[in-house]
């Protein structure tokens, strides 16, 4: 496995790109999908050692998408990258889709960074989980 192939899944088109940019200037081969089945695809066929996953997704949500990571490639790590405000501890105040996530599927990925965030955020969560 190359820990320098990183998968970006999310459907903000111009986030994509900026990340896109932004890793690959930090050394990172970089593939991005712009909706569930598009990425499940390349997760299935690809080489990536980490995956950015947004979880509200078109056709397939970045919880299943976690969950098919963790069945079929334990070893991948994940970031999380949501718009929603996600916290481990706390349940109050939370939306419905939320509460869901405390289902155990979230706890399951390595890091969860909550957009907006800066640049430096995502790539220092990147070259500590791929030790880069």
């Amino acid at each position: 496995m190359n820990k320098k192939n990183l998968l970006i899944i999310d459907d903000d088109e111009e986030l994509c790109e900026e990340l896109q940019e932004i890793l690959e200037d930090e050394g990172f081969s970089v593939k991005i999908a712009f909706s569930g089945i598009k990425g499940k695809d390349l997760l299935a066929s690809g080489d990536f050692s980490l995956v950015l996953l947004d979880l509200k997704l078109p056709e397939i949500n970045g919880l299943e998408l976690l969950k098919f990571v963790r069945q079929t490639r334990p070893e991948m790590k994940v970031v999380i990258i949501s718009g929603y405000t996600l916290r481990r501890e706390e349940n109050q105040g939370q939306t419905d889709f939320e509460k869901g996530l405390q289902g155990g599927t979230l706890e399951e990925a390595d890091r969860i960074v909550n957009k907006p965030f800066h640049p430096e955020t995502i790539i220092a969560a990147i070259k500590e989980l791929t030790g880069q």
